[in-house]
C-alpha cells in the first residue's frame, strides 16, 4: 500500500483564548493502519467570545466535525465514505470545570479545570477511521478528504427554550480544507 499526499494543510499554533479570529482546521494529515485510512486534524479558534459567553452560562456546545472522502473524476465526484465526529462543551459553575463528551449517546466524559485543556482535548481529532483500505480502489489516484467543523444547537431540556435561541445567530462553520492523495 502505498499513500502520496499532495496538500497538507499547514501547522499553526492551537487556541489562543478569547481572541477573535476565525476558526479553521489545522493539521489534516493521514495515515494508514493495516486495515483503514485514518485522519489526523485539529479545530484553531474554536470558541470565539461568544462561545466562551454560552459556556459560562451552562449550556452545552456541541462541536461537529464532518469528512468526506470522495474520488474524482471526471464530471461527477463520488462520494465514498462520510464520518462525524461530535464533541459536546459544558461548563460545571458549581465545580468550575469544563466537561468534554466524546459522543452523543452515553458519551465518554472528560473534565478539565481550564478552558484551554477543553480545547486541547475537545479539537484534537485523532485517529478518526474514514474507510476501509480494502474499499478503496487501489487504480484510482484521485481521492480528496474533506473536513470541516461547525457548531450546532443542542437540544435542551431545559425548561426555557426560548434561552437555546441564542444559537440561532451564529452560523459559525469552517471552510472545507482538503488533502489529496494517491493509494
Amino acid at each position: 500500500m502505498h499513500l502520496l499526499c499532495w496538500f497538507v494543510q499547514p501547522m499553526t499554533a492551537g487556541c489562543q483564548g478569547v481572541e477573535a479570529s476565525t476558526p479553521e482546521i489545522y493539521g489534516l494529515t493521514l495515515a494508514s493502519s493495516n486495515k483503514e485510512l485514518l485522519a489526523y486534524f485539529s479545530l484553531k479558534n474554536g470558541c470565539p467570545p461568544m462561545i466562551y459567553q454560552v459556556l459560562a452560562t451552562g449550556v452545552p456546545v456541541k462541536y461537529t466535525f464532518e469528512l468526506e472522502l470522495k474520488v474524482h473524476r471526471f464530471l461527477l465526484d463520488k462520494t465514498l465514505a462520510r464520518q462525524r465526529v461530535v464533541r459536546i462543551l459544558t461548563f460545571d459553575n458549581l465545580k468550575g470545570e469544563y466537561r468534554i463528551g466524546f459522543g452523543l449517546n452515553e458519551p465518554r466524559v472528560i473534565s478539565v479545570k481550564t478552558l484551554e485543556e477543553a480545547e486541547k482535548i475537545g479539537f484534537e481529532i485523532n485517529d478518526v477511521p474514514v474507510i476501509a483500505l480494502s474499499k478503496l480502489p487501489a487504480q484510482r489516484t484521485n481521492y480528496v478528504l474533506r473536513v470541516r467543523a461547525r457548531v450546532e444547537k443542542m437540544e435542551s431540556s431545559l425548561p426555557f427554550k426560548g434561552l437555546m435561541e441564542i444559537f440561532s445567530s451564529w452560523g459559525l462553520e469552517t471552510r472545507w480544507y482538503e488533502i489529496r492523495f494517491t493509494y
